[in-house]
C-alpha cells in the first residue's frame, strides 16, 4: 500500500524555479488542493517527464482552482499518470485542459512581472473570472489598465458572460464579457419581474475582454432596493442572462 499525502495551498506564489520535472511543483502519491496561486516562469529542463509549473505522477491527483499558469516552460502542467485525473477549473493554462471556465495561453496582463510584481491589471482577463467571480492567481488588480498593440492583443475565441464580481454586492459590481468579434452589444439589468432597471451599454464594441460597472442605480440615477437582479447580454445571436444580489 502507497502512502498518499494531502496538501492545500493558497495564494500561492512560485515563479523562476526549475527542476528536471515539475519546475515550480513536483506530485508524487499526493493529493495536491491548490486555489488561487500563481506559477510563472517556471521550467522543467526532462522533456519525457517535464511539466513547467506542475508534474502530477503516480497516484497523484491535483485539484487546481482559480489559479494562473503562464510563461513555464515546456509547458505549465504535466499528468504522468493518467489513472488519476488533473482538475483544472476556472484558472489561465498554456494548454488545453477539461474543466469549466478555464483561460488557455492568453498574456494575464500582470503588471511589472520583471520587477517581481505579479498583480493583475485592471484589464487582465484574469479579473474576475476565476470560481464565483474571484480573481486568477494569487494577486488581485494591482495597477491601471495596460494598453496593448491591436496586433498583440489576443482575441477571445467566443462569446462569454461571466459571473459579477464581487457577489452579494453593495454598492458596486463589475460584469465582465468576452467579445470574440466586433458586435453591437447590449447589456441590460432587470429585476425579478421581468422590468428593465438600467440599460448599461448599448453601442458597438471591438472584440476583446470586456467591462462595464453598475452602480446599483437604475436609469434615472436613483439608488435601486436590495435584492436579486438579473444582467442580459445580447450581441448579434447570442444572449446570455445571469444573476447577482444586491445587499444593503
Amino acid at each position: 500500500a502507497s502512502i498518499v499525502v494531502h496538501a492545500t495551498f493558497n495564494r500561492l506564489t512560485l515563479v523562476n524555479n526549475s527542476a528536471l520535472s515539475g519546475g515550480a511543483i513536483f506530485c508524487w502519491s499526493a493529493i495536491l488542493n491548490l486555489y488561487h496561486s500563481t506559477l510563472a516562469q517556471n521550467e522543467a529542463s526532462n522533456i519525457e517527464w517535464s511539466g513547467g509549473g506542475l508534474a502530477s505522477h503516480y497516484v497523484s491527483r491535483p485539484n487546481i482552482i482559480s489559479s494562473l499558469f503562464y510563461n513555464n516552460i515546456p509547458n505549465s502542467i504535466h499528468n504522468g499518470y493518467p489513472q488519476t485525473p488533473v482538475l483544472v477549473a476556472y484558472s489561465l493554462v498554456q494548454e488545453q485542459w477539461a474543466g469549466s471556465g478555464n483561460l488557455t495561453n492568453v498574456d494575464p496582463l500582470f503588471c511589472d512581472p520583471d520587477s517581481g510584481d505579479y498583480s493583475l491589471a485592471e484589464n487582465s482577463p484574469c479579473v474576475g473570472t476565476g470560481e464565483d467571480g474571484a480573481n486568477m492567481g494569487a494577486f488581485d488588480i494591482g495597477c491601471d489598465a495596460i494598453i496593448l498593440n491591436i496586433s498583440d492583443e489576443l482575441v477571445p475565441i467566443t462569446y462569454t458572460l461571466h459571473q459579477n464580481y464581487p457577489n452579494p454586492f453593495n454598492p458596486v459590481t463589475t460584469l465582465r464579457y468576452d467579445l470574440p468579434e466586433n458586435a453591437m452589444i447590449n447589456i441590460t439589468i432587470y429585476d425579478m419581474l421581468g422590468r428593465e432597471v438600467k440599460t448599461l451599454i448599448n453601442q458597438t464594441q471591438d472584440a476583446g475582454y470586456k467591462l462595464v460597472i453598475w452602480d446599483a442605480t437604475n436609469d434615472y440615477g436613483k439608488p435601486v432596493s436590495a435584492g436579486i437582479y438579473l444582467y442580459q447580454i445580447q450581441a448579434g445571436e447570442y444572449i446570455s442572462t445571469k444573476k447577482m444580489v444586491l445587499l444593503k
